[in-house]
């Protein structure tokens, strides 16, 4: 048993690093990645957020690629690679443009996308052989200044119940699985996150597509609903190892889709919003902490898994950055998992949510690069 368990690890190891080796082929330009995501929606029959491709090595020119598409001139821009957030820009003056023209100047095409007010949301599938299985939507946070130093930065999921319409989660999963059928014909196997842009009115557009795991794989394998049935990770493993599966998967599909598996299970990514760099000298164990009615945080107890979490007044903390770590701005500092809504219907956080953000950060502590040599450079020697 043990040689057949190696073999198929080996083989599932060949298979994911061949994958890894095509997808890369398949985008070795920043514009080649975008529009072959805009071939995919189009090819599934799938509505096009007001985008278009262009340069903007100046603001004169961002307004020449914007103004032909007709898309105006509050727009967001991005660069078609980097870190979460950090490739995204909010530009509807000269002055915002001036405070990204490094970036923007050297690209030689960005994305150029027409403003509007708009509800960032994720659904995460899997590409089977036979199908694509469909997990339920969840809402994206993003752009909050208590967790992200970027505006456009990525900080977290939640999958509550209740937060869109029924017609909005049956359209975004719908929306997903076209897509995921597609990629199915394009040669495509396992997990992918299909970012999902919500208007005032009601319209969902595809956005950004990350291909494998993503961040927010954790709620999707690891929250009550998925834990009545096969993880969607298993699929994933299966699809790329190349074994011989006839699994239905019309089980789990069913449950990711009804309201009564959904429970509220967000995550939020804190992040250093600290302009420097420093070393840490404290950090916060892993584990399960508790908050009391005045608000402060403390340390309850060891955990591994989150669902340990006992009630809503606790939550699980995975530590990221430990002491002795450099700490940058956009670093994760870890993850806070919970059990209860942590926005408002403005996408902002709520003042529970912060509480506890702060009182994670309380724990940790840091000094500066040069602090640390000056007090070295001041020890005698032995």
């Amino acid at each position: 048993m043990g040689r057949v368990f190696e073999r198929h690890s080996l083989v599932m190891d060949m298979s994911m690093r061949q994958e890894e080796k095509k997808r890369d082929q398949r985008n070795k330009t920043a514009e080649g990645a975008i529009m072959k995501l805009s071939s995919i929606g189009s090819k599934a029959g799938l509505p096009s957020e007001p985008y278009t491709m262009g340069p903007a090595r100046t603001y004169k020119e961002l307004l020449f690629s914007a103004g032909r598409a007709g898309l105006g001139t509050d727009l967001i821009v991005q660069a078609c690679f980097g870190g979460s957030g950090r490739r995204t820009f909010f530009i509807a003056s000269k002055e915002d443009y001036n405070r990204y023209a490094s970036t923007l100047s050297v690209q030689p095409d960005v994305k150029i996308i027409k403003r509007f007010n708009r509800r960032s949301a994720a659904v995460e599938a899997c590409v089977t052989p036979s199908c694509t299985l469909v997990g339920p939507l969840m809402t994206d946070v993003v752009g909050n200044p208590e967790l992200t130093p970027y505006k456009g930065g990525w900080a977290g999921n939640g999958i509550p119940a209740g937060t869109c319409s029924e017609e909005i989660r049956t359209k975004a999963r719908e929306m997903t699985r076209r897509f995921g059928d597609q990629l199915l014909k394009e040669g495509y196997r396992g997990c992918f996150k299909l970012e999902i842009v919500i208007d005032d009115h009601g319209e969902a557009y595809p956005g950004d597509l990350h291909q494998l795991i993503s961040g927010a794989s954790s709620l999707t394998d690891r929250a009550a609903f998925a834990l009545t049935c096969a993880p969607m990770f298993l699929f994933h493993l299966l699809g790329l190892s190349g074994i011989g599966c006839d699994a239905d998967v019309k089980g789990p599909d069913d449950r990711f889709s009804r309201e009564e598996f959904v429970g509220s299970w967000p995550h939020l990514v804190i992040k250093s919003t600290m302009p420097l760099g420093e070393i840490v000298t404290h950090a916060p164990a892993t584990g399960i902490y508790r908050m009391t009615l005045d608000g402060s945080v403390s340390y309850d107890r060891f955990a591994n898994p989150w669902e340990a979490i006992g009630s809503d007044e606790q939550a699980f903390f995975l530590r990221l950055t430990d002491a002795g770590d450099f700490l940058y701005k956009g670093g994760c500092l870890g993850v806070l998992f919970v059990r209860w809504r942590v926005t408002n219907h403005e996408s902002e956080l709520n003042e529970r949510a912060r509480d506890w953000i702060r009182g994670i950060e309380s724990f940790y502590g840091s000094r500066s690069v040069t602090e640390i040599q000056g007090d070295k450079t001041r020890e005698p020697n032995p």
